[in-house]
């Protein structure tokens, strides 16, 4: 009969067993969220009695320490979380590979030299976005004698002639800005 219980219900190990387990518990090919219900049912097996706020800590410190990943797991452990789930949560969001919110950032410097030349190229820029209003006042400028004259003479305005929203040249502008930072900073620093 102790055989038979044995097969059905599965041969419990002693927590001290367990808990010794749970040290050297790390992250196979399983997914973070199957690796996380084992540590809980471990850390249920190894703390049999122990406050579940407690267990749950002890989990979530499990959890980090066994992740495959320990760059994620690290950046995991700066954001502090407060129970298993939380952790869980944030190690989603890490390995998300179009989040960045989650990673890390080094900061980044520049020589006295780099700097100058993103001031110049931040002048040459300048330069150029003012020309690029010249251009656009000319045109919207244009535009309406055409507009006027199609008035008086029945025909098209060229599609050309639309105004230039001022929002799509900021829009540009940060656009070059933010390549010009890229190619600038990414590359030399």
């Amino acid at each position: 009969m102790v055989e038979k219980l044995t097969q059905h219900f599965g041969k419990r190990d002693p927590p001290a067993t367990v808990r010794r387990k749970l040290g050297e518990l790390r992250q196979g090919r399983e997914v973070s969220a199957e690796f996380a219900e084992e540590v809980r049912r471990l850390i249920t097996l190894a703390y049999p009695g122990v406050d579940l706020q407690l267990q749950d800590q002890l989990a979530t410190d499990v959890f980090l320490k066994g992740l495959r990943n320990q760059k994620v797991a690290y950046e995991v452990m700066n954001r502090d979380p407060c129970s298993l789930i939380e952790a869980q949560k944030f190690v989603r969001i890490c390995e998300d590979p179009i989040t960045t919110s989650c990673r890390v950032q080094t900061p980044r410097y520049v020589t006295a030299d780099q700097f100058t030349a993103l001031m110049d190229e931040m002048k040459t820029l300048v330069h150029r976005v003012k020309n690029l209003q010249l251009q656009g006042e000319h045109l919207q400028s244009t535009c309406s004698e055409h507009q006027h004259s199609k008035a008086a003479m029945q025909l098209s305005v060229p599609s050309e002639c639309a105004p230039i929203p001022q929002a799509q040249i900021v829009e540009q502008l940060a656009h070059i800005l933010n390549v010009v930072n890229q190619g600038t900073l990414g590359g030399s620093v």
